[in-house]
């Protein structure tokens, strides 16, 4: 097959083709920029907008919230006492991971039988 060009190929209805999706692109978004622009419903008055939202001091609820969670990540305890399963400080489990390094697929294999 040749690479010249095609004389039956018809300029006129590609260009059509083009120029329609152009304009149709060019009608849809400026019907979507109207609807956007042109809706006061959509904005607040000006009095509401200036205004500051309220402030909000949620310090306390958060430490009490984060309280529990801190002082597990701070101690020792059991998870487990039957199975043996402790939690340890979050500072000497990095020091005991990078001691030991950490678990490898033969040693899941083994603790699973």
């Amino acid at each position: 097959m040749s690479s010249r060009w095609d004389p039956t190929l018809r300029l006129r209805p590609v260009l059509l083709i083009v120029a329609g999706t152009l304009a149709f692109v060019g009608v849809v978004l400026a019907v979507v920029w109207w609807l956007y622009m042109g809706s006061d419903s959509q904005r607040p008055p000006a009095s509401i907008a200036a205004d500051p939202p309220p402030a909000i001091d949620l310090g306390e609820t958060r430490r009490a919230w984060e309280a529990p969670m801190r002082k597990r990540l701070a101690t020792y305890g059991w998870v487990d006492r039957e199975a043996g399963l402790v939690h340890v400080p979050i500072e000497r489990a990095v020091e005991l991971v990078l001691a030991e390094g950490l678990p490898t697929v033969d040693d899941i294999e083994e603790v699973a039988e």
